[in-house]
């Protein structure tokens, strides 16, 4: 969350926050009164009345002790709410700190309360001067004195530190929806309360017994032992009480949120490797406010970029189906085309077949027309005649080609619809390339996701040894911080597990996919191989078209000249010059027919060929396009295995 996000924080009512703060100011004088009677130290109302509340310095001492406190947190309770009403840049810089400057102010209270206010009593004590009430000089030695001295910070870490842990408990849960910047009190602080302050308890309280016994011995010679051991029993049970009670708190702040964590975590990861699902619509709840707040801020972070990299690989993966679908059922129209293709193939073979036929006749006809030219002037009769059938043989020419014609229009049709198909094949498999590679992308993503994680547990492993080692440094002190950190490193191991079946699992989906997209575009390459032939092919038939139209037209001609022939019957002496000459032209014109059926032959066997290797083609697009369809399934399959919306969750309970 940055400054500039708006979050509102839970101050809501203070009244148990004052009523810790109120226990643990008033907490050490009480017991430093009560300690001071039990070991004999001061009189109880000379301390009460003389010492204490009728000193000018200690009342200067106590009211500074006794009003800082509140003052400090009466500023951190007005910059909660001045940023819970303004919610902008600098009250948010306030919010966010207040827990640690509040903690380490109300700290240096209770460490100096403890170093001073014994100091003012003993400095009454030696000059009645400075009291309202007293005007006696009360004898200390250099053993009370001491004695008075250790029994401050013991009452304070007796009756305090506690109850100090508690208050900034209470004052964290009031700002749990507001970040810590930099500044926290942290971890590695509230350990050191419990683990570093208890040993002191044991060293001052016992050091004041200590003291005051030597303090009997030198003014009574003896001391009773049944006394002293009475003393030294009641106050290591006291000093045991507090210090289990010292740990139990830290222990509720520390070790707590991280066993929970930890429990929440591989709630979510558990069926994972036993074939279920990763349930990612979870998130971590911690109610600390330190690194481990930290540490589950920045996993639940983490879970939510993971959810949408799934969710839109899961996107692609159903996008890329959709293309093998769609890829599939232009295959299926290919090979229909295909065989028309075919089909026009072969009518083309025999169409250049009776082509070739009918030029022999003709070549035969011109011949014939040839010797009736030589012989015009003795068998005129005979060419009228000659001229007939070449008439019908010229006309039934004319009927063959336009049939012809006809059907070559028909095909040129068929070859333009299967360009069209092409064209929409080409497009719906560029998309189908494009939607695999961002499928990788989107996986690459996610392995850099899963990397980032790997990053995390290796820092948090790190963390777990320097902590197993200060936990070593400590020796039997610090048996509690152990735990902490074999606790940290179990979860370190149980993220590495996870992490390591996510990525392996992603790997495979990044290898799939690439495979995929290599395959996907050596069939585009192919398939624009297939439509580049499939459009000269169209070329080649309409140049063919155009050259059938010429022979009609030229065939047209030439049974106008026939019957132009017959008409002039009377004349033909006088034109047997021009007869000549169009027979030649229709010599001509026969070679043309012969040459262009030589080419309908060999273009009829290039669209044969063509359409095997087309076909072919095809086949190999449509086990590719089975092969992509599987490998989108499988995909799928292993992306609904991350459970990231509460409605898929719900479908998969119910169909469990």
């Amino acid at each position: 969350m940055t400054k500039n996000e708006k979050s509102t924080p839970n101050t809501g009512s203070p009244t148990k926050i004052w009523l810790l703060l109120t226990a643990t100011i008033v907490g050490p004088p009480v017991l430093y009164i009560a300690l001071s009677q039990y070991l004999t130290i001061f009189p109880v109302m000379r301390l009460t009345v003389d010492f204490m509340f009728s000193s000018a310095p200690f009342i200067v001492f106590f009211l500074l002790y006794m009003g800082l406190p509140p003052l400090f947190l009466h500023r951190q309770l007005s910059a909660l709410n001045r940023y819970q009403n303004a919610q902008d840049g600098a009250s948010y810089d306030d919010a966010a700190c207040a827990v640690p400057r509040f903690a380490y102010s109300f700290l240096g209270v209770l460490v100096a309360g403890s170093l001073i206010g014994p100091h003012m009593i003993v400095l009454t004590a030696l000059y009645p001067s400075l009291s309202f009430m007293s005007t006696e000089v009360f004898e200390i030695s250099v053993l009370r004195y001491v004695a008075a001295v250790l029994a401050g910070p013991a009452t304070i870490l007796l009756a305090s530190i506690p109850l100090f842990l508690k208050t900034i408990g209470a004052l964290e849960r009031q700002v749990t929806t507001i970040q810590i910047p930099e500044e926290i009190f942290s971890l590695k602080q509230k350990l050191a309360l419990g683990f570093i302050f208890a040993p002191l308890v044991v060293v001052s309280l016992f050091g004041s017994l200590s003291f005051m016994i030597l303090e009997a011995v030198r003014t009574q010679s003896e001391v009773s032992i049944p006394v002293a051991s009475r003393m030294v029993v009641v106050f290591g049970a006291v000093s045991l009480t507090m210090m289990i009670v010292n740990f139990r708190t830290v222990r509720r702040q520390t070790v707590d949120p991280i066993v929970n964590m930890k429990d929440q975590f591989y709630g979510m990861f558990q069926d994972l490797d036993t074939g279920g699902n990763a349930d990612l619509t979870k998130r971590l709840s911690v109610q600390t406010y330190d690194e481990v707040r930290q540490l589950g801020g920045s996993l639940n972070s983490l879970f939510d970029a993971l959810s949408g990299v799934i969710r839109a690989s899961a996107e692609s993966v159903k996008t890329s189906s959709d293309g093998a679908e769609g890829i599939m059922t232009t295959v299926d129209k290919q090979e229909r085309g295909f065989e028309d293709l075919k089909d026009v193939s072969d009518a083309l073979r025999s169409e250049s077949d009776s082509l070739d036929e009918q030029v022999e006749q003709t070549d035969r006809e011109a011949a014939e027309l040839r010797a009736f030219s030589e012989k015009v002037d003795e068998l005129v009769s005979e060419q009228a005649s000659a001229m007939e059938e070449s008439a019908a043989s010229v006309r039934q020419m004319t009927t063959s080609l336009q049939r012809i014609a006809g059907q070559l229009h028909a095909r040129l049709e068929k070859t333009q619809e299967i360009v069209r198909h092409s064209d929409t094949g080409e497009e719906k498999m560029r998309d189908g390339v494009q939607s695999m590679r961002s499928t990788s992308n989107m996986t690459e993503a996610m392995l850099e996701t899963v990397d980032l994680i790997n990053g995390i547990s290796k820092q948090t492993d790190l963390l777990s040894m320097n902590a197993a080692i200060e936990a070593a440094h400590a020796g039997e002190a610090g048996s509690g911080f152990a735990v902490v950190a074999e606790e940290i490193r179990r979860l370190s191991e149980d993220v590495a597990e996870n992490t390591r079946s996510v990525s392996r699992i992603l790997q495979e989906m990044a290898e799939r996919i690439v495979a995929n997209v290599a395959s996907m575009s050596e069939s585009g390459e192919t398939f624009l191989e297939i439509r580049t032939g499939i459009g000269e092919l169209y070329s080649e038939m309409e140049a063919m078209n155009d050259e059938m139209q010429q022979m009609s037209a030229g065939t047209q001609e030439l049974d106008a000249v026939i019957t132009r022939v017959q008409d002039l019957t009377g004349n033909v002496r006088d034109s047997s010059v021009d007869m000549n000459s169009r027979m030649q032209a229709l010599e001509r014109l026969a070679a043309g027919l012969g040459k262009i059926s030589g080419t309908v032959r060999d273009k009829s066997q290039r669209v044969q060929s063509v359409t095997d290797e087309l076909s072919a083609l095809t086949q190999e697009l449509s086990t590719v396009g089975r092969e992509n369809r599987s490998a989108s399934k499988q995909l799928g399959e292993y992306m609904r295995r991350f459970v990231v919306d509460s409605t898929e969750l719900v479908g998969t309970a119910r169909t469990r």
